[in-house]
């Protein structure tokens, strides 16, 4: 009889301890850093060199993306952006923006406008950012699925609103979703990474490496309106520090620098003979041709208009001898 009670007691003992030794799983349930809410429009638009569009402003995200040309964005204001392929800008909600082509070539823009509630989306909000291979993959991934979830024309606006298909090829919609995120969240990220590249980086250079970087960060933005303060911030070098250690390595000042650029480059528009000045000037940010033609005759001598008659004299070949 103690027998058997010492093996009732042992295997319940076991029991016991087997039932503390079975793992306890905990369910954790994934944090959503953007969530897209609703999509509102989705386009691809392939407009012609004259192109224009008087703009607008909405109570939504509107992501518009180049797939050739090039085009203006907010012309003539201090918000004009230049937009080449492969590169996109994201408008934040109640944001007044319009934009036009060049005038010398088609533009192909993809358009897609959401809803969404992170606030994230601010930190890269109304910057022209160029997209990565990945990027490009999710913003042609929702161009593809669109017609598998949608009836509604990709090429021309019909209406505000996205028809669905009657019968919708499986998880369409949910991909555009998808993709959509994915992408938010890579443009976020690298955005981030960038800043602390930067921040980290400036430190650890010499004056003239740091000098290359604002030269090359100046390059970048030749056909933008940036500021000495925009230099600082994306810098994150203190306004002294900039001004000694930049003129110590190219003798002049970062913003004479910047405008020797950009004539530079007005020189090279008008070279190419497919510009009015008015254009060249509005293709390099300034505030007003007037602008544009004072910077230019002070660093050449000419007006931009005596620059290119001098050329077109020069190139006439009525006026060369045989």
């Amino acid at each position: 009889m103690l027998y058997f009670l010492c093996l009732l007691l042992f295997y319940i003992e076991k029991r016991v301890f087997m039932a503390s030794a079975v793992p306890q799983y905990v369910f954790t349930k994934p944090i959503q850093s953007i969530v897209v809410d609703e999509i509102i429009t989705i386009f691809y638009f392939e407009e012609t060199p004259k192109f224009k569009f008087d703009g607008e402003s909405h109570d939504f995200w509107e992501l518009m993306y180049i797939d050739h040309g090039t085009l203006i964005v907010n012309p003539n204001t201090n918000e004009e952006k230049i937009l080449k392929a492969g590169q996109a800008i994201l408008y934040p909600p109640n944001f007044f923006h319009s934009h036009r082509a060049t005038g010398h070539e088609p533009v192909n823009l993809i358009i897609v406008t959401f809803t969404c509630k992170a606030s994230q989306l601010h930190q890269i909000a109304n910057r022209v950012f160029s997209a990565t291979k990945s990027q490009i993959k999710y913003i042609n991934r929702i161009i593809s699925e669109a017609p598998k979830a949608f009836s509604s024309p990709l090429n021309f606006f019909v209406s505000c609103e996205l028809i669905r298909k009657s019968e919708q090829t499986f998880g369409a919609e949910q991909l555009i979703q998808m993709y959509l995120q994915m992408l938010l969240i890579s443009v976020i990220r690298k955005d981030t990474a960038n800043n602390s590249d930067i921040q980290t980086t400036m430190q650890e250079m010499t004056d003239n490496e740091r000098a290359n970087k604002i030269i090359n960060y100046l390059h970048d933005n030749l056909y933008r309106h940036i500021t000495f303060t925009d230099i600082c911030n994306h810098t994150q070098l203190s306004p002294t520090s900039i001004k000694k250690l930049f003129r110590n390595a190219t003798g002049t000042t970062v913003m004479h620098y910047y405008i020797d650029m950009k004539v530079t480059e007005a020189k090279k528009l008008i070279r190419q003979g497919r510009f009015t000045i008015s254009e060249v000037s509005e293709a390099l940010c300034y505030s007003s041709i007037q602008h544009f033609s004072k910077q230019f005759h002070t660093k050449t001598g000419y007006t931009p208009t005596q620059y290119a008659a001098t050329l077109q004299a020069h190139n006439d070949p009525a006026d060369k001898t045989e």
